[in-house]
């Protein structure tokens, strides 16, 4: 029966292995020095060699002519291993012999002496399948093993192992292997096969591997099974279900441009043509990421036809670099659901993309264009042809008009008394005096919403824009452009930004993300690229806030401080006792 690539090509000797270097290097000398472990512990991704490192251990330690840390692949012993039957050469898969019972049955076991070699080898294949129980059973066996027993112990999952099992072994951490590497050795596989494949196809096969050699390997052969032993291009696109990189780097185009609408043809068009969603989704973010580092300047490293690297540098140059790092971020989150080929988080991601504004500049407006206001608005819609002229010059009590001639009746306009027409007023708080015109349009509208204080000078606009900047900011699990939107009031206080809270467990919550330093520094960085001025943050309830401590909030006071009033002191009654 022929065996499959993966197999077949599977490295002999440790210089065979690929792009593992720094763990080759040293079980090399270890066995040249004979200073071999008791105990080893292999980490890294699949596809990565560490089944197979481990089994030319096991083939280089029992060689009868080892020469120089490598097996002679000629001996008996070599043969064996090679072929799978070795009596010395125990392997066991950890996800199914994960129980106590199973690891006692080793440790009576791991006694007997070696059937041929000098040492007899155990392999714990996805070790951090086992129990804890069954890990403690093996502690002891790991800590002082017989001195003809080595252990080779391989995960993907190095965080699930408990450290006292690390403690005990040698840890290798093996690495993703590198595209060139993974498109060297498919190339070395096509010659032996007798393959012909376009460099564009096998750069291809390897991108999509993502650093393991066995995916590459089966991949390759599944092509070879499809379409004969003649590769190409389209190929493997039409077998991995992948777009042309034209279409993936044109849709970037349009979302780094925020044209949704062209962005979102592209996305239903592949749709409709069948393609892997996911794959094509993996080619926006990595031409996002692409364009990400051209636009800091390293893109040496980058790996695409010149042709696509013209495309991204002029995508790059046109781009800012806060669009681009928004893109990645979104997209990146943005990964469509395994379970159906919906376009739904695509989509969503697009528009989010194109409908980020500029929130460096506060939008304003310029005075030149403001015709000056001579007069308030008046209350109840009234004109100033249609204005009711208050007496204010007596105690008396004002008469309301009760007919429709009376309010729409022609009176003088409206001008404030001199201090020499009126009596001198004897209260703590300062004369109130209008703001000139100009200076009032160009410091704003003066008027206020409820959730805006008089004194604050954060605009509607701006507040959006900080929600939206600190959204997907958080270090537990709350996320603060969420947690602003329980905020109802806001205003500064000399350096400091005070947010006034609806609910106490939202402004908790707030607090407990800000107690991160990096969490905090984050959100005052945001602050002052937002705002355009560094503040320090303070937190308040509403019932703690200064709305609640008897400032107050009548319509007259709020138009006296809009037109520039301040309040110097604040008098409450006090309670006549009862006679």
């Amino acid at each position: 029966m022929p065996q499959v690539f993966y197999r077949k090509w599977r490295p002999q000797s440790l210089a065979d292995v690929v792009g593992q270097d720094h763990v080759t290097k040293t079980l090399k000398q270890a066995v040249i020095q004979g200073r071999i472990a008791h105990a080893y512990l292999f980490c890294g991704p699949r596809g990565t060699g560490k089944t197979s490192t481990a089994r030319i251990l096991a083939k280089t330690i029992n060689c009868l002519n080892s020469s120089y840390g490598e097996p002679c692949n000629q001996c008996h012993q070599c043969e064996a291993v090679s072929d799978g039957r070795a009596l010395d050469l125990i392997e066991i898969d950890a996800a199914s012999q994960r129980r106590i019972d199973d690891i006692r049955d080793l440790r009576e076991k791991v006694h007997f002496t070696p059937t041929e070699g000098t040492y007899k080898v155990y392999i714990v294949d996805e070790v951090h399948m086992l129990t804890s129980e069954a890990f403690n059973a093996l502690l002891k066996t790991l800590e002082e093993p017989p001195n003809h027993a080595i252990f080779v112990l391989a995960t993907t999952e190095a965080h699930r192992v408990p450290d006292t099992v690390i403690s005990r072994c040698q840890r290798f951490d093996f690495h993703r292997i590198s595209l060139e590497h993974v498109e060297a050795r498919l190339a070395h596989i096509c010659y032996g096969e007798g393959i012909e494949t376009e460099p564009q196809a096998l750069k291809a096969i390897a991108r999509s591997a993502s650093g393991s050699l066995r995916d590459a390997e089966n991949l390759l052969e599944q092509l070879v099974v499809s379409y004969d032993s003649n590769i190409t291009l389209a190929h493997v696109r039409n077998l991995l279900g992948i777009g042309d990189d034209e279409t993936a780097l044109a849709l970037v185009n349009h979302i780094l441009r925020g044209e949704a609408r062209e962005g979102i043809r592209i996305i239903n068009a592949v749709a409709d043509q069948g393609l892997d969603l996911r794959r094509f989704h993996y080619q926006i973010v990595d031409n996002l990421r692409s364009v990400l580092l051209l636009s800091i300047g390293v893109g040496e490293a980058l790996e695409h036809t010149p042709e696509t690297m013209e495309a991204m540098v002029a995508i790059a140059q046109s781009s800012t670099l806060e669009c681009v790092l928004k893109a990645v971020r979104v997209f990146e989150q943005a990964s469509p659901t395994q379970d159906g080929p919906s376009t739904l988080s695509l989509e969503m991601a697009l528009v989010d993309c194109s409908l980020d504004i500029p929130i460096t500049q506060p939008v304003t407006t310029p005075t030149q264009n403001i015709k000056p206001r001579t007069e308030p608005p008046q209350p109840g819609g009234l004109t100033k042809e249609s204005t009711v002229n208050p007496k204010i010059d007596t105690p008396a009590k004002a008469e309301i008009p009760t007919s429709s001639e009376s309010l729409h009746a022609p009176t003088e306009e409206i001008r404030p008394k001199t201090q020499s027409e009126t009596e001198p007023i004897s209260s703590p708080i300062e004369e109130v005096l209008p703001t000139p015109v100009e200076e009032m349009d160009s410091q704003g509208s003066g008027s206020y919403t409820e959730q805006e204080l008089p004194d604050g000078n954060i605009s509607d606009t701006q507040w959006a824009a900080l929600r939206k900047a600190t959204k997907g900011i958080k270090h537990n699990k709350f996320d603060i452009g969420a947690l602003l939107w329980d905020c109802v009031q806001r205003y500064i206080e000399e350096d400091t930004l005070v947010l006034v809270f609806k609910t106490r467990p939202n402004m908790e919550r707030l607090q407990g993300e800000m107690e991160n330093p990096d969490t905090r520094r984050l959100i005052q960085e945001t602050v002052e690229r937002v705002i355009g001025i560094p503040y320090d943050l303070r937190l308040s309830l509403v019932d703690q806030g200064i709305f609640s401590s008897g400032v107050p909030k009548g319509h007259l006071v709020r138009a006296a401080r809009a037109l520039g009033a301040h309040i110097v002191e604040e008098i409450q009654e006090q309670e006549k006792p009862n006679e």
